[in-house]
């Protein structure tokens, strides 16, 4: 199977929705970080000026929610 531009993105795509579905489970904002390397597929992959322009804005919000949290992990 060869892997297109497609295929990679829907990887990442499933890839961050699982992501997603395990920070809105447990809560825990460290689940969100690594979903920031996802949104450097797309950027990295794909030739879309706007693919790439939301790809930063999500890039920023993704670091945004992790780290700048303001509840409390127990």
């Amino acid at each position: 199977m060869q892997l297109t531009e497609m295929n990679i993105l829907l990887i990442a795509l499933i890839m961050y929705i699982i992501t997603l579905f395990l920070y809105f489970k447990f809560k825990v904002s460290w689940f969100l970080a690594p979903s920031i390397l996802l949104w450097l597929v797309p950027f990295f992959i794909v030739d879309n000026l706007f693919i790439r322009i939301f790809s930063v804005i999500m890039i920023i919000i993704s670091i945004v929610i992790s780290l700048y949290n303001d509840r409390e992990e127990f």
